[in-house]
This record gives structure tokens, sequence and C-alpha cells, in this order.
């Protein structure tokens, strides 16, 4: 049904949790910690049957460790990116340029922000994040200084 049954939140190096459940049919939903969308590893419609113990791992195979670089003239510079899934309306994420961050693979709009004050450069570009695994993707610069 709807209702939340169990819920735990895992720290302190624990990576395994156990839980008593009542016979029935379960959906679960492991969100990875960090990740700037919120995302997790979600199995539905998991049955338990009265006296049975039932394993489940979350591998988190669509989630990747991200680095974006802002490179101006082959050189780095500082500057934030927003994030938000292609259509979308409002931006829903801001990271800051060559920090890591953890996020749903797939494809996102980015809009790029790089310098400040009153002149600061905005622009907006596609961004492909390959699902499970460790990236490290520059935004490339060119034009007018």
């Amino acid at each position: 049904q709807s209702d939340v049954v169990e819920s735990a939140t895992l720290g302190g190096g624990r990576t395994e949790l156990e839980f008593s459940l009542p016979a029935g049919r379960y959906d679960i939903r492991a969100v990875f910690p960090g990740a700037v969308d919120s995302a997790a590893d979600v199995r539905e419609g998991l049955r338990v049957r009265e006296g049975e113990t039932a394993t489940h791992e979350f591998a988190f195979d669509s989630i990747s460790q991200v680095t974006l670089e802002c490179k101006r003239g082959g050189r780095n510079v500082s500057g934030k990116i927003k994030l938000r899934r292609p259509g979308g309306t409002d931006y829903e994420f801001e990271v800051q340029c060559g920090n890591e961050f953890f996020i749903s693979g797939g494809a996102w709009e980015a809009e790029v922000t790089v310098g400040s004050g009153r002149s600061p450069l905005i622009l907006q570009t596609t961004v492909q994040i390959v699902g499970g695994g460790v990236l490290r993707t520059p935004i490339m610069i060119e034009g007018g200084r």
C-alpha cells in the first residue's frame, strides 16, 4: 500500500539493515546518501512469506560520482552549474564547478554561470551522465573573454 511500514538511515560505516515484516507484498526504496537528486534504487512487489528470510542487495548502478569542470581558454574557471531534467521548468540542483557530487545517470540540462559581478557569462548546455561510474566531464566555454 502507500504506507511506510519501516524506515531507517544507515550511517557510521553500516551497510546492512534487517527488518521483521508481516507477510505481504512490499516495495523497497533505498535512497543513495548524498545524491543531489535523491537518486534511489527501487524494488517493487517483493513478497514476504511467513517465517521466511529474504535478502535484497542495492547496487545503485544508475548513480554516478561526477565532477563537472568549467574551462575557458583551456584553463579551469570558477562558476556554478544548475541542473534539471530535459523539459523541466526549474533548475532543481546547483553545484560549484570542480566539486564532486552524486547524481542519477541520463540527460540533464545545465545552466553554467562563470564569473561574478555585473557581467557573468551564462550559458545553457546539455550534459549526458552515464550511470554507474566516476566521471570528470569538462564544460568548455569558448569565445569572448
